[in-house]
């Protein structure tokens, strides 16, 4: 399995915040939509590189801040144990999620 991962790294007001923008490959540059709600997936913040799930799960170790989009994707993500399937929302078919880790 392949996932398209985009390491965002960013340092603010003295904080250092991880992001990783994990979606599915086929997913990126697509509007998904349900209703009023309308969700791009930006190339500009999704698209990075392929990688397998180690590395993906790796990063995802490391992040403070991931979003999730595409079934296998999610699934990773609480495989990981960083989503509960419980708070997954989906956009038309197209499951997302999100993580934050608060620091103090």
């Amino acid at each position: 399995m392949k996932y398209m991962m985009k390491v965002h790294e960013v340092v603010r007001y003295g904080i250092r915040e991880v992001i990783v923008a994990l979606c599915d490959p086929e997913l990126v540059g697509r509007t998904l939509k349900e209703g009023e709600v309308e969700f791009f997936v930006n190339p500009r913040f999704y698209e990075g590189e392929l990688v397998g799930e180690e590395e993906a799960k790796s990063w995802l170790e490391r992040a403070t801040i991931a979003n999730f989009v595409g079934k296998n994707s999610v699934e990773l993500g609480i495989k990981a144990g960083l989503v509960d399937p419980e708070n997954v929302k989906h956009i038309g078919k197209v499951a997302h999620a999100q993580m934050v880790i608060m620091l103090e």
